[in-house]
């Protein structure tokens, strides 16, 4: 709690003081790493799953939703095929997750097992989806230039709620 004196001292360009050491912590590479796709009926059933994993403990490395908007906008980039937009929409899946394990061979399978062993609701699509997430996961900077320069805004704005409140939010 109280304010992020590292965070003010890294922002503040000098203006504070001059960083003249730095300690780096190096983790070894994850030896697998598996991404899969889902999809949720509503966002309020996704984040409903997000919270049970995290108070069951079980939450995965990587646990990202989008909201109906960003979904609609995903399956327009993504290419994909009338096919697998029917069955979504037959199966009224708006809102799409990707929910990412890292560890060692032995650890990966039983970890995701107990996350969604919580999960409910969730359309799985496999890791195709999951993986194309990954290598696409840093275009978004790439994107949001593009786009600035048609005359569109677009900004990510993280926010701080509680569980309770998430949904208001």
């Amino acid at each position: 709690a109280g304010p992020d004196l590292r965070g003010l001292m890294v922002g503040s360009e000098g203006a504070f003081g001059v960083i003249t050491e730095v300690t780096l912590r190096v983790r070894r590479l994850p030896e697998v790493k598996r991404y899969e796709g889902f999809f949720f009926r509503t966002w309020a059933e996704g984040v409903a799953a997000l919270r049970a994993m995290e108070q069951a403990g079980v939450a995965p490395d990587v646990a990202r939703l989008s909201d109906v908007d960003e979904t609609r906008v995903q399956l327009a980039l993504s290419g994909a095929s009338r096919v697998q937009r029917t069955y979504l929409r037959a199966r009224r899946a708006t809102c799409f997750a990707v929910f990412g394990w890292e560890g060692t061979a032995d650890t990966v399978g039983p970890r995701r097992k107990a996350s969604l062993s919580v999960v409910r609701g969730a359309i799985g699509v496999g890791t195709g989806a999951g993986e194309k997430w990954e290598h696409g996961r840093y275009d978004g900077p790439y994107l949001r230039d593009d786009l600035l320069d048609g005359g569109f805004l677009v900004e990510t704005l993280e926010t701080s709620t509680s569980w309770t409140d998430l949904l208001k939010v």
